[in-house]
């Protein structure tokens, strides 16, 4: 099967997957839709027999188009990705995929309301350096598992008004790239933290400019994650077990070449490899998806999603990260006009 791609916004991010979209055998752009046309069309014209719309709706009216990705701000992931669900459209929506856990359900429900795929787009999630890492970890090589190191952070220069840092915007380093480590970490462990005991240091703005935090699981399994727009981290993973542990640099982003360093039995060993872009992996994944008939992914499930959205949630409450559409005097229509039959079924935080 070949894919018929639209994007949805015309950011930074958008290029990136559109260029991917070139390298995939199994995908190619045909539209885009922005919210004018003269964005749409200059967008368009980059790439080969590309049809610009001028609206977001317009796009997901192509008939031409079997899948959409989401690319703007968070605040708009929801409301497009329920629109273009009911619209028969296989979406691939960015992360964190909703504002967050009660969007996120919301999204889900409109998903299994119409049999209709949807997938966040954690790249990461499908790049074989990812795949061989939990292999390993199931597998056993380093014992039980004990405690998980995972962190996503960068300096940018502070702009009040830029989307990092903006909180109509839903900017800060926990909803931009701490959602990566919150990721990982939940993966690795195999399930969800049942409390989380968070820090961190507000910009002017309220949004984070940097925040870790201690995830506990059961069994005694920890996490200490940590993010940041305004705090360059080491950007690592580190997976600590009764026999050994598991080290990746810089895992998030995904490379043509990739390796694992293992300690295990007093020995240094690494795994290595190979791969395609990561972001033409997450098209090429979406196309097997939607070729056998699947309604999510098994490397990125919606239940996933949830769990993660549940996860953000938390974490931003005990730093005080509120977004002005969580606030009582600004709450807005619900985003599905019905009660939802998605069940939230998240471990109790405390």
């Amino acid at each position: 099967m070949s894919t018929n791609w639209g994007v949805l916004a015309t950011g930074r991010i958008a290029n990136t997957f559109a260029n991917a979209l070139r390298e995939s055998e199994t995908g190619r752009l045909v539209a885009v839709g922005s919210r004018t046309m003269e964005s749409a069309a200059a967008f368009a014209e980059k790439y080969d027999d590309v049809t610009a719309h001028g609206s977001y709706q317009d796009l997901i009216d192509d008939s031409n188009v079997d899948a959409i990705y989401i690319s703007t701000p968070h605040p708009q992931h929801a409301e497009w990705t329920v629109k273009a669900l009911e619209n028969g459209k296989a979406v691939l929506c960015e992360k964190p995929m909703g504002l967050n856990h009660p969007e996120v359900m919301a999204m889900v429900d409109a998903a299994q309301k119409y049999g209709v795929f949807l997938m966040e787009a954690f790249m990461y999630r499908c790049h074989p350096q990812t795949l061989k890492l939990l292999e390993l970890v199931q597998q056993g090589v380093i014992g039980d598992v004990r405690h998980i190191h995972a962190t996503f952070g960068f300096h940018a220069p502070f702009n009040a008004n830029g989307r990092l840092f903006a909180r109509d915007l839903a900017g800060g380093g926990i909803m931009d790239v701490g959602c990566y480590p919150i990721s990982m970490s939940r993966l690795i462990a195999g399930a969800e933290p049942t409390s989380i005991h968070a820090n961190g240091i507000l910009a002017e703005t309220g949004v984070d400019l940097y925040s870790a935090a201690l995830l506990s699981f059961q069994d005694g399994l920890s996490a200490h994650v940590a993010t940041g727009v305004g705090q360059q981290l080491d950007n690592q993973v580190k997976v600590f077990g009764s026999k050994g542990h598991l080290s990746l640099d810089q895992p998030w982003i995904g490379s043509t070449s990739w390796k694992i360093d293992l300690s295990a039995a007093n020995q240094q060993s690494s795994v290595e490899g190979s791969a395609q872009n990561p972001y033409v992996c997450e098209i090429d994944e979406v196309d097997r998806c939607l070729t056998e008939g699947l309604s999510e992914s098994p490397r990125m499930s919606l239940q996933d999603s949830l769990g993660n959205a549940f996860a953000l949630d938390r974490w931003r409450g005990q730093v005080g990260v509120v977004f002005p559409p969580e606030e009582a005097a600004t709450l807005g229509a619900p985003i599905c006009g019905e009660r939802l039959s998605t069940k939230s079924s998240m471990a109790t935080f405390s």
